[in-house]
């Protein structure tokens, strides 16, 4: 599993350097094929899905593609599930509420 998550990364920087959609396509499938593979006892999975839905996000903002952003909200979600009591939900990102709602926002007065 480290190896899908490494090679997700990898798949992710380089989509940063040459706005290769297809890298950020491979990077996503790479996480869901990750975290299909996971218990959800892997306490690593709430992280893996977090950054699941920071790839759809990313994804979406590029492409402005809704469905992208209706996947990611629940990555985020089952983050938060998964993410008992006795672990920081601090690392959880607080700021995507205020991120989907800007672009809700921008959408609707576009």
């Amino acid at each position: 599993m480290v190896h899908l998550q490494n090679l997700a990364t990898l798949l992710k920087l380089r989509f940063d350097k040459f706005d290769a959609i297809l890298d950020l396509d491979e990077a996503i499938a790479s996480h869901r094929k990750c975290i299909s593979l996971m218990l959800n006892s892997n306490t690593r999975k709430a992280l893996s899905l977090q950054t699941l839905g920071l790839l759809l996000k990313t994804r979406f903002s590029r492409l402005d593609d809704i469905p992208n952003l209706n996947e990611a909200i629940p990555c985020f979600e089952k983050a938060v599930q998964l993410t008992d009591d006795t672990h920081s939900k601090a690392s959880l990102p607080d700021n995507i509420g205020k991120w989907a709602f800007n672009q809700i926002q921008a959408i609707r007065y576009h």
